[in-house]
């Protein structure tokens, strides 16, 4: 049994809005990634772990106990960060931190300065006139100060700047060694890859997978511009890897939409893995187009047939961006079971070449989630406060 319980839970608001039959654990001494765009149920997900609101159907459960009836009992030896912290503006920073630890019934500040330290936090200022990543820093020292075996961590390095983001980082898996159990929630796949072994995902409130962290690393998509020395050298490139993938590639049709996907290091009918997801080994390459001297493209899977054929030439720079969680979803499991409310994709075949077109503003899951008497606060988690009114759909906008 973990250390964390989610049994087929259901939490409905109507309109699809909430989270639905969803179940996953987390085992003692695992930092769970929680993965989901914006909107997917994160937090609803959240907040009944922490005993704010009751579940419609299903349990959840934290070393045993019941989330909603011994939340008390849970709050008093947990860390938690909320997505968003109602401070009390009026306050210092220092002063908000004493009263947290109050409430925590703790004997001084525990791990408070050291972390204060790490984080580069002056908390000496009124909480009103802090930037959001001085803010977000309290919010961490706060639920790791009083050293608990169990954090939940809601979206944690939000308002972040990268460097404070590494320290963080440094920060999960030192507790990780130290065996504690953490479960953090995100939108972005970068936040989870460096801290976490598995992922639960999830779109519309419903779960699409839980998956190796690894496997997700090694199959998610790069979006590549190569930049040559002049515009032959670049024609001569598009050409060769059109070539070559007409010779070579193995092709097999995605039985979710028309999906072709071209698989490089393959002999002609060999198969790819289940899902459209190249071997170890091989490379799966998407569209490609050319400007000038300038040649994009789409590599999924192992980038060594693409650097070795790319070396031959002589390229001014290379440009790589990873694929948005969003992206990632459709690559791995198709639109049906990554959930049909959250994005716009045109899946067209040119030249035999999988061409995906993402939308962006107008195609992108857009969530507008407020509180009406405010977001949760740290203090209120302490204060073993439950209360069962809704947020729209329950997820806050990130």
């Amino acid at each position: 049994m973990g250390v964390m319980e989610v049994t087929g839970v259901t939490k409905d608001y109507g309109l699809g809005r909430g989270v639905f039959d969803l179940s996953f654990s987390v085992d003692e001494g695992e930092v769970l990634g929680f993965l989901g765009p914006n909107g997917a149920g994160k937090t609803t997900t959240i907040r009944q772990l922490m005993g704010f609101i009751r579940p419609d159907k299903g349990s959840l459960q934290i070393r045993g106990k019941d989330c909603f009836r011994e939340r008390d009992e849970i709050q008093r030896s947990l860390g938690y960060l909320p997505g968003e912290i109602a401070f009390i503006n009026s306050m210092k920073g220092m002063e908000f931190i004493r009263f947290v630890a109050r409430m925590k019934e703790m004997e001084g500040l525990g791990r408070a300065k050291e972390l204060m330290e790490r984080l580069e936090l002056r908390a000496d200022g009124k909480i009103s006139r802090m930037s959001k990543g001085m803010k977000q820093k309290i919010g961490i020292v706060c639920a790791f100060m009083n050293d608990p075996e169990i954090l939940i961590l809601d979206e944690p390095t939000s308002g972040l700047d990268p460097l404070m983001q590494n320290r963080f980082t440094e920060l999960v898996l030192e507790e990780r060694k130290r065996g504690k159990t953490i479960l953090m929630s995100s939108h972005m796949f970068e936040e989870v890859e460096r801290t976490c072994k598995r992922a639960v995902i999830i779109k519309a409130g419903k779960l699409v997978a839980v998956e190796d962290v690894e496997r997700l690393r090694d199959g998610r998509g790069k979006k590549i511009e190569v930049r040559f020395a002049d515009e032959a050298q670049a024609e001569s490139f598009a050409e060769k890897m059109k070539a070559d993938k007409a010779k070579t590639s193995a092709v097999r049709v995605v039985p979710n939409g028309g999906k072709i996907s071209i698989v490089h290091g393959a002999t002609k009918g060999e198969d790819l893995e289940k899902g459209g997801r190249p071997h170890a080994g091989q490379s799966a390459v998407g569209t490609i187009w050319r400007k000038g001297a300038v040649v994009g493209l789409q590599v999924h899977g192992s980038m060594d047939a693409f650097l070795k054929m790319v070396s031959k030439y002589h390229v001014l720079d290379l440009q790589t961006q990873s694929q948005s969680l969003e992206e990632l979803f459709l690559h791995f499991y198709g639109e049906d079971k990554a959930g049909k409310g959250g994005g716009s994709v045109a899946a067209a075949v040119e030249n035999g070449v999988e061409s995906v077109a993402a939308a962006g503003k107008d195609g992108v899951e857009s969530v507008a989630a407020t509180e009406k008497n405010g977001v949760e606060s740290v203090a209120k988690v302490e204060n073993g406060g439950a209360g069962d009114a809704p947020v729209d759909g329950e997820e806050e906008a990130r």
